[in-house]
């Protein structure tokens, strides 16, 4: 008895020890990753905000800009709204990446190319004369990962349109790569538009442009589209569109099944995978 209460006691102890670890190692992240944050909020304020509202401001005449978000900056990428021609746009800077020259390039092709498709991305703006920012319309509304609520009629209308983007993409031959409900805008009429095209690729021949980058950039792609990829460093649209539907609409295979297997039929035809193609571009250089 006495050797079976001497047991739970160390166990216990044990176990007091390794969740006081735990706990330490939460706070001394979290206290890291607050430092790294106000070291950038600090770094922005004193050194880019003014230079970058000054040339928006003389270049592209987009008045009254103020931070978005500084907390849900991604790879130092800046966001800011601002006011061109009296209208709301949304200004997304240059990062860690450089600048979004692929994200301008899938616009204007989608711009150009895809009449329905381009009724489903944020208008854009100032893209012949601009490679330093991606400037579109401020789209009012949340993501489609808080629509999950929503009524099932609803939700009908949302997946009815995210077939719609789906099939565009897929006739056009443009692979968006970072499919997921956080790409998705749902507005308060239930449009839905599909931002994000930072790591697009217009046509099978953009593949290896698309791998001019460094370790860091490879990382992040290689980790594109979290829990919606195929797996890691595996990018399917036809998979990460199935799982978003999915998502809002559980119910996806039994009301729309015909689109269910057509979309199911089409994971692995067009799957980037990136580790592969990453070590050729190794070998090759």
């Amino acid at each position: 008895m006495k050797e079976n209460i001497k047991l739970l006691l160390n166990f216990t102890l044990f176990k007091c020890i390794w969740n006081a670890i735990k706990l330490f190692a939460v706070v001394l992240r979290k206290g890291y990753t607050l430092t790294l944050a106000c070291v950038n909020f600090m770094y922005w304020c004193l050194f880019c905000k003014n230079k970058i509202t000054s040339e928006l401001k003389k270049c592209y005449s987009i008045r009254n800009t103020s931070t978005y978000k500084f907390y849900r900056w991604k790879h130092g990428v800046a966001y800011l709204i601002g006011k061109l021609n009296g209208r709301e746009v949304f200004i997304k800077t240059s990062g860690k990446l450089g600048k979004p020259i692929r994200e301008i390039y899938a616009l204007r092709y989608i711009r150009d190319n895809c009449m329905i498709l381009r009724n489903f991305i944020p208008r854009i703006h100032v893209m012949e004369c601009c490679e330093d920012y991606v400037v579109e319309d401020y789209i009012e509304g949340l993501s489609l990962s808080c629509c999950k609520k929503l009524d099932t009629d609803s939700k009908k209308k949302i997946v009815e349109q995210l077939l719609i983007i789906y099939t565009e993409l897929k006739r056009n031959n443009i692979l968006h790569l970072d499919i997921r409900p956080d790409n998705f805008i749902v507005t308060e009429k239930l449009d839905v538009y599909l931002i994000d095209f930072g790591y697009a690729l217009i046509n099978s021949t953009d593949v290896y442009s698309f791998l001019e980058m460094n370790n860091n950039t490879y990382n992040i792609i290689r980790n594109l589209g979290s829990n919606f990829a195929l797996g890691e460093g595996k990018l399917d649209d036809a998979y990460s569109m199935l799982l978003t539907i999915k998502s809002v609409y559980p119910d996806f295979m039994k009301d729309f099944k015909d689109k269910w297997y057509m979309i199911n039929c089409d994971i692995g035809k067009r799957t980037i995978d990136i580790v592969p193609l990453k070590t050729n571009e190794l070998i090759k250089n």
